[in-house]
């Protein structure tokens, strides 16, 4: 073969890039906008809620290499969400404390502890529900203690509702009456079942026992954290997510006085996230609500994900 041809062949074969198909896990295609606002209301002379909103990011990146560019996967980011929010219930000041120690506990153990799985699966995600559950009843442990230490503390508590997605995978921790809407093509859906003496007598075919509930100003609680030895019952749940879906975390300071349409109009209104939570919370105010509020709102864009049923 005469030399410069045998060159050419050599240098396309040398040049050719390895052609391995282009992948893009689904949570780099997801991204979520958040807003989130707290009052301490009309009323009430400190604010018991607290919330808190992070952003998980892992990333690959190549330090040192032999290969061209060209050979080597595209560099991108994988983000997880978490959001949660927190009622105190306790009296001079110590709401406010159980609240504090709710938010911060959980984000504490959740960093301390949790597996930030990027890739969901059937086995991530049961990990996920079971490790959520775990995440609140020592949470429970960590203000029933702490009540237990200080007397101007005793019978502190708190609800507890938080949220984690990855890609468009949804989970949804929840204790108490703090709530978690989804607002999905002009449609609210409540993801969350109050843990209310009202509602338990509501939904049961039996008579319900009360025990010893909690109470704040207009509701008898069933189940919240901090309360007892042997913790609450949490709901935690698995959902999906869609292109456009909003979700909403709130206290009761919203739900007591601002209707589901009201919320949904609110929502649907073409907005920052930032917007829509001042919309809320102006509602709310105007409605004369007793209790402090906290929204948080977020905004899912899912571009070239495989959307699961």
């Amino acid at each position: 073969m005469d030399k410069d041809l045998e060159d050419t062949s050599r240098r396309k074969v040398l040049a050719a890039a390895l052609g391995s198909d282009e992948f893009t896990p689904v949570a780099a295609l997801v991204r979520a906008e958040f807003g989130a606002r707290s009052h301490r209301g009309r009323v009430q002379a400190e604010n018991d809620d607290h919330y808190l909103v992070l952003r998980i990011v892992e990333r690959a990146d190549t330090l040192l290499t032999s290969l061209a560019s060209v050979d080597l996967p595209s560099p991108f980011d994988e983000h997880a969400y978490a959001a949660v929010v927190a009622d105190g219930i306790g009296p001079a000041g110590a709401g406010s404390v159980a609240a504090r120690l709710a938010v911060g506990t959980l984000a504490q153990l959740a960093v301390r502890f949790g597996q930030w799985n990027m890739r969901m699966d059937p086995r991530a995600a049961a990990d996920v529900l079971e490790r959520s559950e775990w995440l609140y009843r020592r949470t429970n442990e960590t203000i029933l203690q702490r009540s237990r230490a200080e007397a101007e503390l005793a019978g502190m508590a708190a609800t507890l509702t938080g949220i984690y997605s990855v890609g468009t995978d949804l989970f949804v921790a929840h204790v108490g009456h703090s709530r978690c809407y989804l607002f999905r093509e002009g449609r609210l859906v409540q993801l969350t079942r109050d843990h209310t003496l009202e509602e338990r007598r509501a939904t049961s075919p039996f008579p319900v026992p009360v025990g010893q509930p909690i109470g704040d100003a207009n509701h008898v609680l069933t189940d919240v954290v901090g309360a007892t030895v042997d913790g609450p019952s949490v709901m935690v749940e698995h959902f999906r997510l869609a292109d456009d879906d909003v979700l909403l975390l709130c206290t009761n300071g919203l739900t007591d006085v601002v209707d589901d349409e009201s919320i949904a109009n609110a929502l649907a209104s073409r907005r920052t996230q930032a917007e829509q939570c001042d919309l809320l919370l102006d509602k709310a105010l105007t409605n004369g609500t007793v209790d402090n509020i906290t929204v948080i709102i977020a905004n899912y864009h899912v571009h070239g994900a495989a959307v699961h049923p």
